[in-house]
């Protein structure tokens, strides 16, 4: 592997160990909120931490996974685990904001609203990640997001749309 490459996948692993950087950032919050509400802020961002971490640790070891495959063909089972990996990411990233929309209460809407730039950041890491893993392997996005998140992660991360285009081109060629 020549160098370029090597400094390349190395970026790209980055963007997947931000993941753990975004769960960092929302503990850090809690610990930073006021005593009277660190508690109830932090049954709010806990399962989002928890699935935050997990994504995190399986991803990393998906992204070593797939970049040391020499034979350049990923295997099926970390394409499924990949998206049911960041599937559950996404769920638990939309279940946060559902709550968050469902809860306006004075004394949870200020709690809300310290940890709703976070959850939004962690969203764009979760993008980044995708936009690595798109590098490395095909992966189908209508079973990862929302149209919507689709959309916006084409627009947002140039890595995916390139892949897409590549997947629609041989698809195209392969129904010729």
């Amino acid at each position: 592997m020549d160098d370029k490459k090597k400094e390349h996948l190395e970026a790209s692993y980055e963007q997947v160990v931000s993941l753990y950087d975004a769960a960092d950032a929302l503990i850090a919050s809690v610990k930073a909120a006021p005593e009277d509400s660190q508690e109830a802020q932090y049954r709010m961002v806990a399962p989002l931490v928890e699935q935050l971490e997990s994504s995190a640790d399986i991803l990393t070891e998906e992204y070593i996974h797939l970049a040391e495959n020499d034979s350049g063909v990923p295997c099926a089972r970390s394409r499924k685990v990949v998206e049911s990996t960041l599937r559950k990411t996404v769920t638990a990233i939309d279940a946060f904001f559902k709550s968050a929309a469902e809860n306006h209460r004075a004394e949870l809407n200020g709690i809300f609203g310290a940890v709703l730039p976070l959850v939004q950041s962690a969203k764009q890491q979760l993008f980044k990640a995708i936009g690595a893993f798109s590098q490395l392997i095909d992966l189908s996005l209508g079973r990862i997001l929302s149209k919507t998140d689709v959309e916006r992660l084409k627009a947002e991360e140039p890595k995916v749309a390139a892949m897409l285009d590549r997947v629609a081109k041989e698809n195209s060629q392969g129904r010729n």
